[in-house]
């Protein structure tokens, strides 16, 4: 039951398990889960961050990151 219970818990972190929850930090490029994510609006779309640090740079030149 452990073992079982240890695996459903970590399919949090595996990718195929999560293509739905999954954003890419526009930054970075990190894969994170969209409930974990730091979150901020530009011309009206939402973007996804792993990090405050992330989004402050994002905010300070989001022409550079926005193709």
């Amino acid at each position: 039951l452990l073992a079982f219970l240890d695996a459903y818990l970590q399919l949090q972190w595996i990718d195929q398990y999560q293509q739905g929850n999954l954003v890419t930090d526009p930054v970075c490029g990190m894969r994170i889960s969209r409930a974990h994510a730091i979150t901020y609006e530009h011309d009206e779309n939402r973007y996804f961050f792993c990090a405050d640090s992330c989004r402050q740079r994002f905010i300070a030149g989001p022409d550079q990151f926005v193709g």
